[in-house]
């Protein structure tokens, strides 16, 4: 039996197919197979004209949930993680899947693994950054 690893990603743009497609044959050559779970994209996201699509992996509809000036994403995910035997996620605090994969990480029914850069690089500098400029 093959094991199998799923990676979760908002969306899918031009500049990742590569390592993905690499990624995969890796895997396949030691009997893992890669499934690549995508949302579609935004509107805005759409103009920026990067984005491309897998013929062997997913691409399901995000749903956007606005709270107050926060914009928060839901991605229909579950189904397809229960033939994971890892599943990866994209380390974002917007992503409101990321925090049901946790609880079911913690409850022992999934392995899960991050990736990403784990700081918010597009957030405004904070107050004392800008007063005693970058370092």
């Amino acid at each position: 039996m093959h094991q199998r690893v799923v990676i979760i990603q908002r969306r899918l743009t031009q500049y990742r197919k590569p390592f993905f497609e690499l990624l995969r044959k890796r895997l396949q050559s030691e009997g893992i197979d890669l499934k690549i779970i995508y949302g579609k994209p935004s509107r805005t996201e759409q103009l920026k004209g990067d984005n491309v699509t897998l013929e062997w992996g997913a691409q399901i509809t995000n749903r956007t949930i606005k709270v107050f000036r926060i914009s928060l994403l839901w991605q229909p995910v579950l189904s397809y993680i229960e033939k994971g035997d890892l599943v990866i996620v994209e380390q974002a605090s917007k992503l409101l899947s990321n925090y049901v994969l946790l609880l079911l990480y913690k409850l022992g029914r999934i392995r899960l693994g991050y990736w990403g850069h784990g700081k918010n690089l597009q957030a405004r500098k904070n107050q004392w950054q800008t007063e005693i400029g970058e370092l």
